[in-house]
């Protein structure tokens, strides 16, 4: 099909091919289909023929030929420069493709139980983020009952926690990472908090703020539902919780060092007869990991490893 008024092919473009995209540049800078040629590496005849191809796939006459050189016609001048454009396009497309296999954009989606945040999750995001700032996050902290789930429907790539004997399946990969300990939190001047020694059995009628859906910690909590618990996933209504009444809490021990460390919290000294145990990446075995995500987890395993060679020199 042509447009009547000037006989140029519509979608000309599609039909237009690399090397003559290449060659209206070169003929752009060089104004001359010899030297032109040469840039490009290939004989004379041959960008003859390359030109003469696009003249057709047009329908209209680029260049006319001087007796010294040529010289674009109207029609030559928007097409070197549509040239131009096109192939500045391409290198675009190849430089985001080239920066997205090497992770430094894209997309992760990760899920992290509440105590991989202090210690995984938090610092991997800041390290991501000031390495590669292209790199688009989304972050889901919640119960492991919550997030795995998600990640088999592939709503997530990864989810840094652990999986649960109920959640557990040959389709999940876990790789344990660092012990997570857990602390009981009050408010900054409880009574509870002046005791050297605490008892559980001191402790455990007293109100109390739960996390609701955590496997590990329900044997803990079993018949405190007559003591007024409430139950909340979010860390910051606990905190404030906290502040305004005498219940207690149960945190990941890094995230309860972080708030006493404000003053917001005060730890307990009461040693709990559970624990998380190790906490770590799960992955889902069959599915193919972006780059982004990869560079997302290999920052969490350098962060994991520089925060278990402490704790392990002073174990020895």
């Amino acid at each position: 099909m042509k447009n009547g008024r000037s006989g140029i092919t519509i979608g000309y473009m599609t039909k237009l091919k690399l090397r003559q995209l290449e060659l209206l540049v070169e003929l752009a800078d060089h104004q001359s289909l010899a030297a032109a040629a040469s840039a490009m590496s290939i004989t004379q005849p041959a960008a003859t023929k390359l030109l003469q191809e696009i003249e057709q796939t047009l329908g209209v006459a680029l260049f006319d030929r001087m007796p010294r050189g040529m010289r674009a016609t109207p029609y030559g001048e928007i097409m070197m420069r549509q040239a131009r454009t096109a192939l500045a396009a391409l290198d675009r497309g190849r430089e985001e493709i080239a920066a997205l296999m090497d992770g430094a954009s894209g997309s992760v989606s990760v899920g992290s139980v509440r105590g991989a945040t202090s210690s995984l999750l938090a610092p991997a995001l800041a390290a991501v983020r000031a390495s590669r700032p292209a790199v688009r996050m989304s972050v889901l902290v919640d119960a492991a009952e919550i997030l795995l789930p998600r990640l088999r429907e592939a709503r997530l790539d990864i989810v840094l926690g652990n999986v649960p004997a109920s959640l557990g399946g040959r389709d999940l990969a876990f790789e344990p990472l660092l012990e997570e300990s857990l602390v009981v939190v009050a408010r900054v001047g409880h009574p509870l908090a002046r005791k050297k020694r605490l008892a559980w059995k001191e402790a455990a009628h007293s109100e109390w703020i739960v996390y609701p859906q955590e496997t590990a910690l329900r044997p803990l909590f079993e018949g405190l539902e007559q003591q007024g618990a409430i139950e909340t996933a979010s860390v910051v209504a606990t905190t404030m919780m906290l502040e305004r009444t005498d219940m207690l809490a149960v945190m990941p021990r890094d995230i309860a060092e972080h708030y006493a460390g404000r003053g917001l919290v005060q730890i307990l000294e009461l040693k709990l007869p559970v624990s998380l145990g190790k906490i770590g990446l799960v992955t889902h075995k069959d599915r193919q990991l972006s780059p982004a995500a990869i560079a997302f987890i290999a920052e969490v395993r350098q962060i994991a490893s520089t925060r278990a060679s402490p704790r392990a020199a002073r174990s020895r």
